[in-house]
Formats: C-alpha cells, structure tokens, sequence
C-alpha cells in the first residue's frame, strides 16, 4: 500500500489500523476524524511526519508506533497535539509501570526512533 484515501476519515467507528511495513509516505489528515482510534500502527513505512490533526482529533488514540520511518522521536514530539497524545500514552501505561508488570522491555517507548535513519 502506498496511499491511503481520504475517505479513511469516514470509518469512525475504527478502533485499530495496522499499516506497518507498507509504502507510506503520507497519512492524510482525515485520519483525525477517526474518534474512536486507539492504536495506529505505521512501522516501517517512507513517513515524514504525522499530520497535527491525527494526534489533535483522535482523542482516544494511546499507542501509534512509527518505528523504521525517517521520523525521530524528536520531530514527533513538535507536532501539534504530541503532548495531549503523550498524556493517553502515559496513562495507558501507568498501571503498567506502577507495578513493574510490563511484558517486554520495549513495550514503553515514545513510538519512533530516537535517530533518523533511511531506507536503501
């Protein structure tokens, strides 16, 4: 998959979207639309960065992994919306982290990679 249509927006009653290991290299900003959204899944793909009104408009997403994009962390974390989003994310994980019952040592991460890297 290397596009998806705007139209995507008008599937708010979805919950989780898993577009890791494709061809992204763009998310259109209807996925904001997207109410409902909790876990969006775009490792691996060509994005850039992440449309403000994703993390502005999906007001019950808590996990969106971007690992294997030429994003940083960094990048992420100035895009409008990031720190409400990291709030959700910071909640989900709460309990989790509380009680030291994570299952895995990566499952706790801002959800992109700390250093750009590139595709060959």
């Amino acid at each position: 998959i290397s596009s998806m249509p705007d139209t995507i927006g008008s599937c708010i009653a979805l919950q989780e979207v898993n577009l890791a290991v494709n061809l992204l290299s763009a998310i259109p900003a209807s996925f904001g639309k997207l109410v409902k959204l909790k876990v969006l899944l775009l490792d691996n793909n060509s994005l850039t960065s992440v449309p403000s009104e994703v993390l502005q408009g999906c007001a019950e997403l808590c996990t969106l992994l971007l690992h294997g994009n030429p994003l940083t962390v960094e990048e992420l974390r100035q895009v409008e919306g990031w720190q409400a989003f990291d709030e959700r994310r910071k909640a989900k994980y709460g309990k989790q982290l509380q009680f030291g019952v994570m299952g895995s040592t990566s499952g706790f991460d801002e959800g992109a990679d700390a250093e750009r890297w590139s595709r060959f």
